[in-house]
């Protein structure tokens, strides 16, 4: 597999979380471009949260770190947290979200999909 094909711009990966005891919640990472093993794209939860990222690829996994946010009210988010994830395959991503405000963790699966996000906007 190769991984910088996989992560092609525009490429809309989707799947479903859980956070604390939380019901299960939408998410999603839509890439905005790849160059050189550098990742941009955009992580959303919720229907309603959105965060700029910036991963660093390396063989199949990749290290992100939070670049901005857009909270639905404007405001912007404080990210405390951690994400990483490892493409198992070219349609599966393994994603692993780490929150060292409450040092919390959780792990989702996230399918790629060829069609526009099935998460609504």
């Amino acid at each position: 597999m190769d991984a910088k094909s996989v992560l092609a711009s525009g490429s809309t990966w989707v799947g479903e979380f859980r956070f604390h005891e939380s019901e299960t919640l939408p998410v999603e990472i839509v890439i905005s471009s790849e160059v050189g093993g550098n990742v941009e794209a955009i992580y959303r939860t919720e229907n309603k949260f959105e965060w700029e990222i910036s991963g660093t690829l390396n063989g199949n996994y990749i290290d992100w770190r939070f670049v901005s946010s857009k909270h639905p009210d404007g405001e912007p988010l404080i990210q405390s947290g951690k994400l990483t994830s490892t493409l198992i395959d070219a349609s599966t991503m393994e994603v692993q979200f780490y929150d060292a405000s409450d040092m919390s963790s959780t792990r989702f699966t996230l399918t790629k999909v060829t069609t526009a996000s099935s998460v609504k906007r």
